[in-house]
């Protein structure tokens, strides 16, 4: 039975939101006592206090009265029977959106909610039936048997890539330099993922990743990367241009970059494939990893500037300019101590806050110099494939 609804102010947030209880008192400190006593009266006092829900609505298109409406009627549908529920729906958001607040033990019986993989299926469906009935709008269900995760929908909600689309995208381009699959599948080798052709569903792991991915699990539309598909599309492929025997001389512009000596030189082509492409320049082939560390690209811009500015070529050099700079910060931190004049102290404040930084960044350096360079190493094996590959003759 639905209690009577009423209008509050939560402490946290200071939202106004409406809140019916069905089977326990819309007041969530009155409820949640309830809620204690009845899984304490069956002895199934678990860690879990409450299982947590979430109906939205599509911008404007509903008031929160009318929401709150559909979203009492969904649950009393759900759970009703069984369980104890508080429904709220804020009302000082412009996302409007029902939660729903569970008991996992019925207060008729020695029962526990499961919540399995077929409910979240049968909550949509229930939600959509009751959308249709006030004539408001529902999202139309893919074909794909799962959906994104969450991580993955907020990334693509903030146009940031995701690991899935980078794959995806590496997996188009070795389509589309491929005259067979197995052609495919050695390019993919090649662009630093491990293959695994075991099993009924071929799948595929990029470098310092502890999962493989599914192919034909790349797209929501799971039947666009399945093996018959990619096959199809590798046949649609026009065999390449043979090439002349003497190709023509092309004129080359050189930029006058600096002179670079070990580190340097591995940080510098490292922060140069990371780092945004423009739009004139052609798309370059690197590793999923790669790609993923232009997220950081600021901070290891930063330390390649450092070896730059500091003239630091090797490890050891590296390690001697360390020691200096910790000998630096203990010198000033005792003239820091001994000076009582308010400039000077800020000054020699400053001076300490710059060293620590570049510590930090020594620190990073010589703990990132290994995965950096083996990025380096796979982005130049990956570039020789590539031009192999347009130079030599296809294999029939």
């Amino acid at each position: 039975m639905a209690r009577e609804d009423k209008v509050q102010n939560p402490d946290p947030q200071g939202m106004r939101q409406l809140v019916t209880g069905i089977n326990c008192d819309p007041d969530p400190g009155i409820a949640t006592q309830q809620w204690q006593d009845i899984q304490m009266h069956y002895g199934l006092r678990g860690n879990r206090l409450a299982y947590h829900a979430v109906q939205s609505f599509q911008g404007y298109e509903v008031p929160p009265s009318t929401a709150h409406e559909i979203g009492v009627k969904l649950a009393t549908k759900l759970w009703g029977e069984n369980y104890q529920v508080l429904v709220a729906t804020h009302v000082d958001t412009d996302d409007i959106h029902n939660q729903f607040a569970i008991n996992p033990v019925s207060f008729i019986g020695a029962e526990k909610f499961r919540n399995e993989n077929a409910f979240y299926p049968r909550m949509r469906a229930l939600s959509d039936e009751l959308c249709k009935e006030y004539g408001l709008s529902i999202i139309d269900l893919p074909q794909s048997k799962k959906g994104k995760s969450y991580a993955e929908h907020k990334a693509e909600k903030e146009h940031l890539p995701t690991k899935r689309g980078m794959i995806r995208e590496d997996v188009d381009a070795a389509i589309a330099q491929s005259q067979t699959y197995q052609q495919f599948l050695s390019c993919l080798q090649r662009m630093g993922y491990e293959v695994n052709t075991r099993g009924k569903y071929h799948k595929i792991r990029p470098i310092g990743d502890e999962r493989f991915f599914r192919l034909r699990s790349l797209d929501h539309n799971e039947g666009a990367y399945t093996q018959e598909a990619i096959i199809q599309r590798i046949l649609a492929n026009e065999a390449p241009a043979k090439p002349s025997k003497r190709p023509q001389r092309k004129t080359l512009r050189v930029r006058p970059y600096p002179v670079l000596h070990g580190l340097q030189t591995t940080w510098f082509i490292y922060i140069f494939a990371a780092g945004p492409r423009r739009k004139s320049r052609p798309r370059s082939h690197h590793t999923v990893v790669l790609r993923k560390d232009a997220q950081r690209l600021r901070q290891r811009a930063a330390m390649c500037t450092l070896l730059f500015q500091r003239k630091i070529t090797t490890l050891s050099q590296l390690a001697e300019y360390q020691l200096s700079l910790q000998q630096q910060i203990k010198e000033q931190s005792s003239q820091y101590r001994k000076t009582w004049e308010e400039k000077q102290r800020e000054a020699i404040g400053q001076q300490v806050k710059q060293l620590r930084y570049e510590l930090r960044l020594c620190k990073q350096i010589a703990s990132e110099n290994e995965e950096v360079s083996r990025q380096v190493h796979l982005k130049n094996q990956l570039e020789k494939h590539i031009v192999s590959r347009t130079i030599s003759t296809p294999i029939r």
